[in-house]
């Protein structure tokens, strides 16, 4: 069997901007917990793995058992862009791997760390999420 060798590539501003943007984008909707927003970003059929919930086998069991438990507790959720690599796929999305940082709102640790595993797929014009898995730092 042959594998395929790829290359990740940093994720920096400008470069796959499409990219950057859907990161940006879903970086505001958890620090607004606008929920319609992210929901706007995920395919409806997306499998997660997140914080709270172990796993999520639709977007509404996202955003219900994951996002709605934790989006409150966020502040200044951000997506750390120089950490970013980039496996882009020839269908014009790829998969992200990203840090992540938060001040933990009313929790004795304070800042939480984190990342995330990001597998972005383009429907039509439109890059949507179908996997996603947010986890603290070990």
């Amino acid at each position: 069997m042959t594998m395929n060798v790829f290359e990740p590539l940093p994720l920096a501003k400008g470069a796959h901007q499409h990219i950057c943007h859907w990161l940006d984008e879903f970086q505001a909707a958890v620090r607004s917990e606008k929920y319609h927003k992210g929901r706007a970003l995920f395919n409806e059929s997306v499998i997660s793995f997140g914080t709270i919930r172990a796993r999520a086998d639709s977007l509404d069991d996202l955003m219900e058992n994951q996002w709605k438990l934790r989006w409150p507790q966020n502040v200044d959720f951000t997506f750390i862009h120089s950490s970013a690599l980039f496996i882009p796929d020839e269908l014009g999305g790829g998969a992200v791997l990203i840090q992540w940082s938060t001040k933990a709102d009313g929790e004795a640790e304070g800042n939480r760390h984190g990342r995330a595993t990001l597998l972005l797929r383009k429907f039509d014009d439109k890059i949507l999420c179908v996997h996603s898995h947010f986890s603290l730092m070990p």
